[in-house]
């Protein structure tokens, strides 16, 4: 493959602990996933999460052996994701020789899909539809392509729609309807809805006793063929010159082009959720980081200011042991004190258990007695 790349399996090896996947990613032109996928294959050993994290902050971190292989010199054979999006998809198109490219005069054998429409739309009348007039609509409550015409147009639509279910399959989408209309599946699961309809032309329209003017849309014989939908949308309309049945490459191109593109986002989208991700476990490792330094320095700043309260008890002590030597009760009750308070000590004395010894404050008690 062009721009294939080849690399040692101890090489690999050392690549994935030097450098997180995010970016080795980037430089392979691989998703995560596939790097993934390639280290598995050859037992090659990740590093767990929070990994980078830890180096980062100069954690100790474990690095797992390479488990020895019975093959020496593994060359492993990295294959880039192929950017298709700037090369044209007309190879891809010769690959199938199947295709049918043009459209038949009638319908031939028509997909099981195609019959249901048929069957729907034949015995229908023109009527109203939402805004439109004159037209015949396939049913809403059956798993039928969502087609919206003039009676006029009925043969031509079934044509480009068997044509394209038919050119889908060999494609080897997955084609089927549900309520909503026309889908086509790719592997991946990632979907688009197929829709026709017939543009409409607005018409001034008198109605009624009073000579109500009304605004209508009648249809006028174009053909708008939609592929998926919202931003990600495809159009075909019949021009002057062009009818859409002349652009069934066009439309297969578009089909392969916008789920490849679509399949280029979700790998970048992928890489760059997987960097938030890294860069979020980092931002809480930080915070960790810096309440805990806090909260080490308050404890560094209570103790020494007891020291200083401690010291001044402590010469008091001595004071009173040196004058008053003989009130050896007084003398041993302090001398516990002092062993509580000393906070290179911090005796427990369960008559002081509810008192803070940095202040001195008896602790709050819950409403529960603790």
């Amino acid at each position: 493959m062009k721009n294939s790349i080849k690399i040692s399996r101890q090489e690999l090896y050392e690549k994935v602990w030097s450098f997180p996947l995010t970016q080795l990613c980037k430089e392979y032109n691989l998703s995560d996933n596939g790097l993934r996928k390639i280290c598995i294959k050859h037992d090659i050993p990740l590093p767990v999460s929070g990994h980078w994290s830890k180096v980062r902050f100069g954690k100790k971190v474990t690095k797992i052996k390479l488990p020895a292989k019975d093959e020496t010199n593994i060359i492993i054979e990295i294959k880039p994701f192929e950017d298709k999006s700037s090369q044209s998809f007309k190879d891809s198109l010769s690959e199938f020789p199947d295709l049918i490219l043009v459209i038949p005069d009638e319908l031939n054998n028509p997909d099981k899909i195609t019959k249901a429409l048929k069957q729907d739309l034949s015995k229908k009348k023109p009527s109203s539809h939402g805004n439109r007039e004159n037209v015949i609509a396939a049913s809403y409550n059956l798993e039928v392509p969502d087609v919206v015409i003039s009676k006029d147009n009925l043969s031509r639509a079934l044509l480009i729609i068997d044509v394209l279910i038919k050119n889908f399959r060999i494609l080897g989408f997955k084609v089927y309807c549900t309520l909503q209309g026309l889908i086509i599946e790719n592997d991946e699961g990632e979907k688009k809805k197929i829709s026709l309809t017939e543009k409409s032309t607005a018409k001034i329209v008198v109605q009624g006793n009073y000579n109500w003017e009304r605004r209508l849309f009648f249809p006028n014989g174009k053909l708008m063929l939609r592929i998926g939908e919202s931003y990600r949308m495809a159009e075909f309309t019949d021009t002057a010159t062009e009818p859409i049945e002349n652009k069934i490459r066009k439309i297969l191109l578009r089909v392969l082009h916008n789920f490849e593109k679509e399949k280029q986002e979700r790998f970048l989208s992928a890489i760059h959720h997987a960097g938030r991700k890294e860069e979020e476990e980092i931002r809480k490792i930080v915070r960790k980081l810096k309440e805990d330094e806090y909260q080490r320095f308050i404890n560094f700043y209570n103790e020494a200011e007891r020291w200083k309260k401690f010291m001044v008890l402590k010469e008091f002590y001595d004071y009173k042991k040196q004058v008053n030597p003989e009130d050896k009760n007084w003398l041993e009750w302090a001398k516990k004190k002092l062993d509580w308070y000393d906070p290179s000590k911090n005796v427990d004395d369960s008559l002081l258990d509810e008192v803070d010894k940095n202040t001195l404050e008896l602790r709050k008690r819950n409403h529960w007695g603790n």
